[in-house]
């Protein structure tokens, strides 16, 4: 493919299930031993991406929708948000040192 060409992929939408992301990280100390754990939670308006397609096949359109996405979006990396109809990145907080 040439330079600036994107390859155009079929994204599968399960429209009733929201993706979550870490918020913050705090940190718990037992025993003197210090650990951190992550918080998360829902991202609003937010589908989750349940598959990557190179074509369409029927799904039940109330639970599940088709959308064109970059041959360069993963279903653990991305989702979809409702309110604008557009594939975004889970941004995700750092983990402390």
């Amino acid at each position: 493919m040439g330079r600036g060409v994107f390859r155009i992929m079929k994204a599968l939408i399960e429209l009733n299930k929201s993706v979550q992301q870490i918020t913050r990280w705090d940190t718990e100390t037992i025993d003197g031993v210090s650990r951190h754990f992550s918080i998360w939670e829902d991202i609003p308006n937010s589908a989750r991406i349940a598959q990557i397609e190179e074509n369409e096949f029927e799904v039940a359109p109330d639970v599940l929708q088709w959308v064109d996405c970059n041959a360069s979006v993963t279903m653990n990396d991305y989702y979809y948000d409702t309110s604008d109809s557009t594939i975004k990145a889970i941004v995700n907080a750092a983990q402390p040192e």
